[in-house]
């Protein structure tokens, strides 16, 4: 078992997700995050004056991406820094603990649209492929999808497989297109 990552946001990453949120110039956002770890994305999103409330999206379950070794942790001490570093931000959290797959039903279940729907969870190309499509359903009409780890090959193929050409990519290697 790995041991829990000690994860800090570099300078870059942060200003990364920052400029995404910028990058979409609204206010009030409502958005989900799929993969949410142990929320360091999700405080800075949370940080950031335009963004109104955040689904948190994740199992917390060891072994959910093979390809990532984040994913080896012991999830329960994963999932408790979680919830430690959204205290600050219990206004504008709603954890959803559970795969994305299953999720996105709580949503359509809920008449529930959002802004913005970012991924990060499942690596795998045909698991990015499934967030973009069952995630694109819950998303406003002239919106945007985005994610993480536009360097990896999977998330590449995939994002262009279903979305085409991003329209930004980010520091921190967040992409974003806008539906």
């Amino acid at each position: 078992m790995e041991k829990l990552f000690n994860m800090r946001q570099s300078v870059a990453e942060s200003k990364g997700l920052f400029d995404l949120i910028k990058h979409t110039e609204l206010d009030n956002i409502v958005m989900v995050e799929i993969g949410c770890f142990q929320g360091e994305s999700t405080s800075i999103f949370a940080q950031h004056d335009q963004v109104k409330k955040i689904y948190c999206v994740d199992p917390w379950v060891s072994g959910y991406d093979r390809a990532d070794k984040a994913s080896r942790c012991n999830m329960t001490e994963v999932e408790t820094a979680f919830d430690e570093r959204m205290k600050p931000f219990e206004e504008k959290i709603v954890k959803l603990k559970m795969k994305s797959s299953d999720a996105v039903t709580y949503f359509l279940d809920n008449n529930i649209k959002v802004d913005l729907v970012y991924i990060d969870g499942n690596h795998g190309e045909s698991a990015v492929i499934d967030d973009i499509n069952n995630y694109k359903q819950i998303i406003k009409e002239g919106m945007f999808i985005s994610g993480h780890d536009w360097q990896h090959p999977p998330v590449r193929r995939a994002v262009e497989k279903t979305l085409g050409n991003i329209d930004g990519k980010f520091k921190d290697n967040s992409w974003v297109v806008k539906l």
